[in-house]
């Protein structure tokens, strides 16, 4: 198993059950173009921190709400297409450590990362790629285009079309670190 299926079933364990309303295509575009907003979009991504669920249980909380069944979720019904425009390729995951407490692995970027499993589901690097201009020109091509990136795909009528992309802040980050990316600039011009 690698380090994103073993994180998955951190979050396999926490059972949560989605209920919601597909919204037709045309009230999300309408949404999204603000030509009109009859009621919000509602949706969860990662499900509970470690430890709420239970936290709630003995706050009273009924087993509806610990599994998100109470809530009502509204999201378009889409077309996820197989496009990465993210970082592409790269070494296989290699497990160093994983104990009952912690997991450390190297990622595909080569990144070291560590999860604490008693308190999170999300790993963090304690290393990063990119140091110097050298290390980037030495995996930028992790992100140059290739016909690989683009999967076969027909979108269903009636569905939203989608695609991931990574986050003009988040991928410099996973890339160089909070701390160099927001510094870096000021470095460049003398100001730190």
């Amino acid at each position: 198993m690698n380090a994103a299926d073993y994180i998955r079933s951190f979050h396999d364990r926490l059972a949560i059950r989605r209920r919601g309303e597909i919204v037709p295509r045309e009230e999300y575009l309408d949404f999204m173009t603000f030509r009109a907003n009859t009621l919000p979009m509602f949706t969860e991504i990662f499900g509970p921190l470690i430890g709420l669920k239970e936290e709630w249980a003995a706050q009273g909380a009924a087993p509806d709400e610990l599994d998100l069944w109470a809530f009502r979720f509204r999201f378009p019904e889409e077309t996820r297409l197989p496009v990465n425009t993210g970082w592409l390729d790269g070494d296989e995951e290699v497990i160093s450590e994983d104990t009952p407490k912690r997991l450390v692995y190297r990622d595909r970027m080569g990144r070291r990362m560590e999860m604490a499993k008693t308190v999170a589901t999300l790993a963090l690097p304690t290393t990063h790629p990119v140091e110097t201009m050298d290390d980037w020109l030495r995996i930028k091509h992790h992100y140059e285009f290739a016909e690989s990136r683009i999967g076969a795909c027909q979108p269903a009528p009636g569905k939203v079309a989608t695609i991931s992309i990574p986050g003009g802040f988040d991928e410099p980050r996973q890339l160089m670190g909070e701390e160099n990316l927001v510094l870096e600039p000021f470095v460049n011009i003398g100001w730190a």
